[in-house]
């Protein structure tokens, strides 16, 4: 579990694809990361994890957990980057900040409608696996600010909910042993659902 509390001035999502198609074309594109700057990256990497890896969580819940809580967007883009072996990922980053701390430009207020449909639908359409840290926060002179923190929610390995039409894709329950059990295929589900509860990134088995 990950608690964002006073101390945490923002929660991002950070989503790697294997597949650029599914990136959505809403967001900010930047240049692709160079190797320069990707061991940049890995000597800030700073955080602590503070989930570690599962698999298969659904994120139809969160966003709607997000506003409930008081988050708004504030950011979104989308650059690709260098993984192990230097093969290439693409990041996509939405960032959300406390309401009362929001400063964002006129121009990404008229997009973010339309960017946070595409995030809800890339939520609703798949499983991911998820970590999440506990990272310093740095301040506008990229120094950081004692007391203050981000988290990170990482979204890996997606594994889509539904087929190439649209329809969900269906799969037999089984038992223990392997056997299948019921009459008939069943709609793919999430073994979790990421949600954020009385202040707290938790897990849990069901929808609301």
């Amino acid at each position: 579990m990950a608690t964002p509390n006073n101390a945490v001035r923002l929660i991002s999502l950070k989503f790697s694809f294997s597949n650029p198609g599914i990136v959505p074309s809403s967001v900010r594109r930047l240049e692709s990361e160079t190797p320069e700057k990707r061991d940049e990256r890995k000597r800030r990497n700073d955080g602590i994890l503070a989930i570690e890896p599962i698999q298969n969580v659904g994120l139809s819940e969160f966003l709607e957990d997000l506003e409930s809580a008081g988050h708004e967007m504030i950011d979104a883009y989308y650059q690709p980057r260098l993984g192990k072996d230097n093969r290439t990922f693409h990041m996509v980053l939405f960032v959300f900040c406390q309401r009362e701390h929001v400063k964002i430009s006129d121009e990404f207020r008229m997009r973010r409608d339309t960017i946070i449909d595409e995030l809800r639908k890339v939520c609703a359409q798949a499983t991911c696996r998820v970590r999440a840290f506990v990272n310093p926060f740095y301040g506008s002179d990229n120094e950081r600010v004692p007391g203050q923190a981000t988290i990170s929610v990482n979204l890996e390995a997606r594994k889509p909910l539904l087929n190439s039409d649209s329809q969900p894709i269906m799969v037999w329950q089984k038992d223990r042993e392997g056997e299948r059990v019921g009459d008939q295929p069943v709609p793919l589900r999430p073994d979790y659902y990421l949600r954020l509860q009385d202040n707290t990134i938790r897990f849990a088995r069901e929808t609301s």
